[in-house]
């Protein structure tokens, strides 16, 4: 029998929340947290959702452990944790090999912030660029004003979104790569002579 066939693979779903890797194993159980997460790269999936009433995009990160057990961090795709992720997975020297995907918390202001830090044979990787040269958000502006919901001025993040969806694309092209690269090559015979109706 052909060796590629399998069962499908247990997923584990994993988030990032209060400066902590997190898990929920059951529907009615209490979340474990975890300081890091460790695994080679597969790629990253994008999906809409809803959460608490709003209509989100999320980053599905896929990640595969050296048992080959998959693992699922998801992240809103439009917040500070994935934007630094991103930055940092696309420039991972060598796609190929595990990462440490590292959360913790951070007091700014009287404020925490959950942030990532990733790592690759030890070392940190560094964002891409820095998180400041990204676009800047532009004021909606309705009939030549700011628009303001709720108090708040409404700012336009499209441009900013646009150029971390391309991260992104880049993470997915490098690993599609390895996997390209990694695949076990194949000869094929001559089939000109085979039966047209196969």
């Amino acid at each position: 029998m052909y060796n590629g066939l399998s069962n499908s693979t247990r997923k584990t779903y994993l988030g990032i929340a209060n400066g902590r890797i997190t898990h929920k194993p059951g529907r009615d159980m209490e979340p474990q947290t975890y300081e890091q997460v460790d695994g080679t790269i597969k790629g990253i999936e994008r999906r809409d959702a809803e959460i608490n009433g709003s209509k989100m995009k999320i980053y599905d990160i896929n990640l595969v452990d050296n048992q080959g057990e998959v693992a699922v961090l998801s992240v809103i795709a439009d917040g500070g944790v994935a934007r630094g992720l991103v930055m940092a997975l696309v420039n991972i020297p060598d796609m190929g090999k595990p990462v440490r995907i590292r959360a913790y918390s951070q007091d700014r202001n009287g404020r925490a912030y959950t942030s990532t830090v990733v790592y690759q044979n030890g070392e940190k990787v560094p964002w891409i660029k820095p998180m400041n040269e990204l676009p800047k958000g532009e004021a909606v502006m309705v009939n030549g004003k700011p628009f303001v919901l709720n108090g708040v001025a409404q700012y336009d993040y499209s441009a900013r979104n646009a150029e971390i969806d391309g991260y992104v694309d880049a993470i997915n092209e490098a690993c599609l790569k390895v996997s390209n690269d990694n695949a076990p090559q194949v000869e094929f015979e001559d089939v000109t002579d085979m039966p047209s109706d196969i």
